[in-house]
C-alpha cells in the first residue's frame, strides 16, 4: 500500500498548491515547506492539486489576457480618434506618426488574439484525468524504487513546461 501523499496532508496544502501553480520553484518550495522536490512532483503530476484552485487559476489567466485584449482595443481606438482629428486639424505630421501607432497596437492586437487562441486549444496531456491515474498506478508500481519515481516525475516536469 503507498504511502499517503505528504503535500495532501500538510497543514498548508492549499499555500503549497497555489505556488505550485502560480511556477513557484521546487526549490523554494522545498525550502520553505521543507518538503522535497520528489514530493512535489509526485504531487503536481499525480494530479493531488485541488481542482478548484486549477481552475482559479486558468480564469485568472483567462481574464488577465482579456483585460489586455480590452486595453488593447480601447487604445486603438483613440489612436484612431487622434488621427483622424490630426488629419482634420490638417496636421499631417501627428497623423502619419498616429498611422504608424495604430500598426503597432495593431501588431500587438494579433499577438494577443493569437496567444488567447493557442492557450483555449492547446491541452496538456498531463491534466488529462485518464493520464493521471495511469501515472498513479505507475507510480504505485514503482514505490519499491523512489529514485526512479523520483526520476520519473522529474522528467514528466520538464515535458510539461
Amino acid at each position: 500500500m503507498s504511502k499517503p501523499c505528504r503535500i495532501c496532508s500538510h497543514p498548508e496544502r492549499d499555500d503549497i498548491d497555489q505556488a505550485i501553480l502560480s511556477g513557484v520553484s521546487y526549490r523554494s518550495l522545498t525550502e520553505q515547506y521543507g518538503i522535497s522536490a520528489g514530493t512535489i512532483a509526485r504531487h503536481k503530476e499525480g494530479g493531488h492539486i485541488t481542482q478548484a484552485l486549477v481552475q482559479a487559476k486558468q480564469v485568472q489567466e483567462m481574464t488577465r489576457s482579456t483585460d489586455l485584449l480590452d486595453m488593447t482595443m480601447n487604445l486603438l481606438t483613440e489612436a484612431q480618434d487622434i488621427v483622424n482629428e490630426s488629419r482634420q486639424d490638417g496636421d499631417l505630421r501627428t497623423a502619419l506618426d498616429g498611422i504608424g501607432k495604430i500598426t503597432n497596437i495593431l501588431k500587438l492586437l494579433m499577438a494577443v488574439n493569437l496567444a488567447l487562441a493557442d492557450r483555449q486549444t492547446k491541452t496538456r496531456f498531463t491534466d488529462d484525468p485518464d493520464f493521471q491515474r495511469v501515472m498513479m498506478v505507475i507510480m504505485a508500481e514503482l514505490e519499491p524504487y523512489p529514485e526512479v519515481r523520483v526520476r520519473i516525475s522529474e522528467a514528466l516536469s520538464e515535458v510539461r513546461s
